[in-house]
Order: structure tokens, then C-alpha cells, then sequence
């Protein structure tokens, strides 16, 4: 299933300990853009591009200094006056990519025998983060272009047991 609501990735670079990611938004809601600094996963700073202004603002503003998976946590789901999805909702999606995205490079890392990445890759099992977005993409939640290698139940589990 291709979840209609879900934000596209457009770029995804590493700039010394900080990721710069920006994913175009769904056309459910008013924004456009996402724009994301991220500093492992603490959010440092979130910028919408159109969408209520005074609200996008307000969002960022939250959102900044707080763990990702607390943001997923809180602002996903919001519904905007029926509309299935909302800018908050889009930006918690948007967090989830971002770490499927990472966690997907340091599965590909790991499997050409990289070792260093594979504390990463457990401590996102253990966590129950790797649960949580396993049954997104079981959902359909997650686009059909993303990689999922690192969401194979057997997969990850073998890598880190094998």
C-alpha cells in the first residue's frame, strides 16, 4: 500500500555531528517543506516552508532540543479538519524517514563489514524504535521508494546474531 500522506525525502547530508534533511510534504496539508537539522537524535532546529505560519512556527519551536521519538510520539496522528494528516503529523512522519534512512545506511554499512556500525543497529532494535517504524511500514506508512533492509524482521536480527 502507498500511504498518500506520506513526505518525500529531497536531500540528506551530514555536515560534522549534524544531518540537514528537507522532504517535501504531502498535498493534504498547507506547508510544502520540511527542513530538519538533526544532532544524533535530538532535533535542533525544524523549518516549514508556507503552511499557518504562526503554528509551523510554534511546532518548531517545541520541537527543537527534543528527542525524535518523542516528537513521532506526540505529533503523530494529528488530523487537520479532516484531512487524514496535519504539518505536525507530516514532521513526525518526516522524523521516522529520517531515522529509517540512517539506520538503513548502517545496515548496508554493516552487511559490506563495516563493525562500528553495528551498536547503532542494536541499541534501534532494542529500543523499541526499530517495533515502531516495522509497524509502520506494515501499515503501508512508509513510501514504496524507501530502502527497508533494516526492517526485515530476519534480517537485522541475523546481522546482529549471525
Amino acid at each position: 500500500m502507498n500511504d498518500a500522506f506520506s513526505p518525500i525525502p529531497l536531500s540528506d547530508t551530514q555536515e560534522g555531528p549534524f544531518r540537514r534533511l528537507a522532504f517535501r510534504t504531502c498535498d493534504s496539508v498547507c506547508s510544502v517543506q520540511i527542513d530538519l537539522l538533526l544532532e544524533g537524535d535530538i532535533i535542533r532546529k525544524v523549518q516549514y516552508t508556507k503552511g499557518c505560519h504562526g503554528n509551523t512556527q510554534g511546532v518548531a519551536s517545541l520541537c527543537e532540543g527534543m528527542k525524535v521519538q518523542e516528537v513521532i510520539n506526540r505529533l503523530g496522528g494529528i488530523d487537520c479538519h479532516g484531512r487524514g494528516t496535519s504539518c505536525p503529523d507530516q514532521l513526525a512522519r518526516s522524523l521516522r524517514l529520517a531515522r529509517i534512512l540512517e539506520m538503513e545506511r548502517n545496515y548496508d554499512e554493516a552487511l559490506a563489514g563495516r563493525e562500528d556500525v553495528l551498536d547503532a543497529l542494536r541499541a534501534y532494535m532494542d529500543s523499541g524504535e526499530w517495533l515502531s517504524d516495522f509497524e509502520a511500514d506494515e501499515r503501508g506508512e512508509i513510501p514504496p521508494q524507501i530502502k527497508r533492509g533494516v526492517l526485515s524482521e530476519d534480517g537485522l536480527y541475523n546481522l546482529l546474531n549471525g
